[in-house]
């Protein structure tokens, strides 16, 4: 089983997400939350394979501190308008366990990016 957090603000990004995500994985749980505060009360409650989290989340001005910790522990997609400008998130994120992905990014884009941050669960 796959374990998902997807942490942003609106519920239509979050729906869209967990649509891809489940024609990728069908034995996949996915947990959703619309702040940043809310996904630091929900991350140790599973080891989670993926955190996908927005850049503009309520709660936001903490993500670098977050993204630095949770990385060390699963892979982390940001979704991005391309302000990020975060160098020692950025470099974590190149260094394998992560990516940044923009919010206008196409349908192939997107499933591209969940297949490569979670090939060896397919």
């Amino acid at each position: 089983m796959i374990h998902v957090l997807i942490a942003g603000n609106s519920a239509i990004h979050r729906l869209n997400l967990k649509v891809y995500i489940h024609r990728l994985w069908h034995e996949v749980l996915i947990i959703e939350v619309g702040s940043l505060d809310e996904a630091y009360l929900r991350v140790f409650e599973l080891r989670f394979d993926l955190m996908i989290l927005d850049e503009n989340m309520p709660g936001s001005e903490k993500l670098s501190d977050f993204v630095l910790q949770a990385v060390k522990h699963t892979k982390i997609i940001i979704f991005s308008e391309m302000r990020f400008h975060d160098q020692k998130v950025a470099s974590k994120l190149c260094s394998g366990q992560g990516m940044f992905l923009s919010k206008f990014s196409t349908q192939v884009q997107l499933i591209h990016a969940l297949g490569y941050m979670l090939h060896e669960k397919s």
